[in-house]
């Protein structure tokens, strides 16, 4: 039983070696065909050359004047990101047109030697698309470096444009980031702001000196400085005026009714010494009065001594009526006085409040020239923040970001392609599975007997005997 399985086995094996034994000539033929075809092909193609350049891209340090002015680094980004943009940059179709323009890459010959403005275009922006489909951009996952190669059938053409091609990327990129426009026209900004701000500030100060101002807060104290003592003082003469006026009004109703007269003393007087001295005639009119009393209990009227009392005290009564009188007047005079000062007073006050609400409408004034003033200070310093950071990237000219080439491309010795001994084992390959893959195609469609095991297979029957085929010969043989 296991000598029949391994028989079985075993027939596929030999008919695929009787399948090769018998159509060897086809299988060699078609080897041989593919190798020779692969091995012109390749020998009579024309050579392409790889040239690369890398250049080197990483992030600019603060310097001392972006630190100075707070500047923000324009590379906070992941360095994959800015990599990648510098990648773009180089893909961009003004560097692909100016490299196509400058190796003039889009030479294209007519018939008659002369192309039409149409198809030159055409040429043209076909030429900058195949370029740009052909640059080869590379960069490593965790490098700072790009790789830039091109392939050309000249070595010195490949690398030429390769060097080209970082030339114009480097040119580009400087125009991209260039800020002197930027620069020239915050300098314009700063200078009418400056002027602006000038002209404000000449207009604080004429201002200040037409009205007589060297400090808003300085003047509004003085003001309400003096509004307050006059205020105090117009309340001090109003006090003493009603006082007065009180006094005067019980003297003169005492006067009037021939009542002993009793000076009040609301307030100090403004006549102290001529009160002490009624105050002593009615001491004396007093002992007077008192001994003509006692004299008149012992004497009659007639009495010299009582006539000279009553003499006496009518004249001490007259001194003191006199005496009393002046002091009216000199109260009236003082009333008067104080009403007068009361008036100027009132209109002092009148006149510091008019000055008040003027100062008000002044120092509002003031504060709008102010206000006009920080504001245009601020707007300044902004312009100048701005105007540094364009005169920082103008000088700078790469974004923040520094570029170096590291290796420029040089004219490669060896080309990539055709790669013979790879296309050589590749046509070797192709050849012997073509000619297998034939022989047995044709051994397939082949229905003809060729031994006794294919006739037993194709009739089922088994095989007697067999006839040599020996080569015809001649009648006379």
């Amino acid at each position: 039983m296991s000598d029949l399985s391994q028989t079985n086995q075993s027939q596929p094996l030999q008919k695929f070696l009787l399948v090769i034994l018998k159509r060897k000539y086809i299988i060699i033929g078609v080897f041989l065909t593919t190798l020779v075809v692969v091995a012109a092909l390749t020998f009579t193609a024309t050579p392409v050359f790889r040239a690369s350049a890398k250049i080197l891209v990483k992030p600019e340090k603060l310097s001392d004047s972006m630190i100075l002015f707070r500047l923000n680094s324009p590379t906070k980004l992941n360095p994959q990101t800015w990599i990648n943009s510098e990648i773009d940059i180089l893909k961009t179709r003004p560097v692909a047109e100016k490299t196509v323009e400058a190796f003039n890459l889009a030479a294209v010959e007519s018939d008659d030697g002369k192309l039409t403005p149409e198809l030159q275009k055409s040429n043209f922006t076909a030429a900058v698309e195949k370029f740009q489909k052909s640059l080869i951009l590379e960069s490593g996952q965790n490098s700072n470096v790009i790789q830039i190669s091109f392939e050309h059938e000249d070595p010195q053409v490949a690398s030429k444009v390769v060097n080209g091609v970082v030339k114009q990327y480097l040119d580009y990129r400087s125009e991209i980031y260039d800020e002197s426009e930027s620069l020239q026209f915050y300098e314009e900004q700063l200078e009418l702001v400056a002027n602006k701000l000038r002209g404000l500030e000449d207009n604080e100060a004429a201002y200040k000196r037409d009205e007589s101002i060297i400090s808003t807060d300085e003047n509004a104290s003085v003001l309400l400085t003096k509004l307050t003592d006059y205020e105090k003082n117009l309340t001090q003469v109003t006090t003493r005026l009603i006082g007065k006026k009180a006094k005067l009004k019980i003297i003169r109703d005492q006067l009037k009714n021939s009542s002993d007269i009793n000076i009040p003393s609301t307030e100090v007087s403004d006549s102290p010494s001529r009160e002490k001295h009624i105050a002593m005639l009615k001491s004396q009119l007093l002992t007077m009065k008192i001994e003509r009393d006692q004299l008149l209990q012992r004497f009659k009227p007639t009495y010299v001594k009582v006539k000279e009392l009553e003499t006496k005290i009518t004249a001490t009564k007259k001194i003191i009526t006199n005496e009393i009188i002046e002091i009216v007047e000199q109260e009236d005079a003082s009333i008067r006085a104080l009403q007068a000062e009361k008036q100027v007073l009132q209109q002092m006050i009148a006149k510091l409040n008019m000055e008040v609400q003027a100062f008000a409408q002044k120092d509002f004034q003031i504060k709008q020239l102010k206000r006009g003033i920080e504001d245009n200070r601020e707007f300044y310093s902004v312009l100048l923040k701005q105007r540094e950071e364009a005169r920082l990237s103008s000088e700078r000219l790469n974004g923040g970001v520094n570029v170096k080439i590291i290796n420029p491309a040089i004219p490669p010795r060896k080309p990539i392609k055709p790669q013979k001994s790879l296309n050589l084992i590749l046509g070797a390959i192709l050849g012997i599975m073509g000619g297998l893959g034939l022989a047995f195609i044709v051994d397939y469609f082949d229905q003809s007997v060729h031994t006794d095991r294919e006739l037993k297979q194709a009739t089922g029957m088994t095989v007697l005997g067999s006839v040599k085929d020996f080569p015809r010969q001649g009648v006379g043989g």
